[in-house]
């Protein structure tokens, strides 16, 4: 498997071969590679996901502090009572006093 594949005119290297050819033996422990799982975390801000559906959250309601997507999932999440409510952000580690 050390042969470069080719499809529709682009090169791909198979992950052994990208592995021998960048010598990780002689590249420092603590710097990040293809064969090292351990990273610098992240810059970019933690993605919110709808506590409904699953979705990339957009709207985050502000009685119940929960996040929604659509405004089916909005009319859903107001219709749950309070302790369901409070499981879910349970779930979530995150809590709001509902008043």
């Amino acid at each position: 498997v050390t042969e470069v594949c080719t499809a529709r005119g682009r090169l791909f290297k198979p992950l052994k071969l990208v592995l021998f050819a960048e010598n990780f033996d002689h590249v420092h422990p603590s710097l990040p590679t293809f064969a090292a799982i351990e990273a610098p975390p992240s810059v970019r801000p933690a993605k919110k996901f709808c506590d409904w559906t699953g979705f990339e959250a957009n709207y985050t309601d502000p009685k119940t502090k929960m996040r929604f997507h659509a405004p089916e999932a909005f009319r859903v999440i107001r219709g749950l009572p309070d302790h369901k409510v409070q499981e879910v952000l349970a779930l979530r580690k995150a809590e709001a006093r509902l008043k």
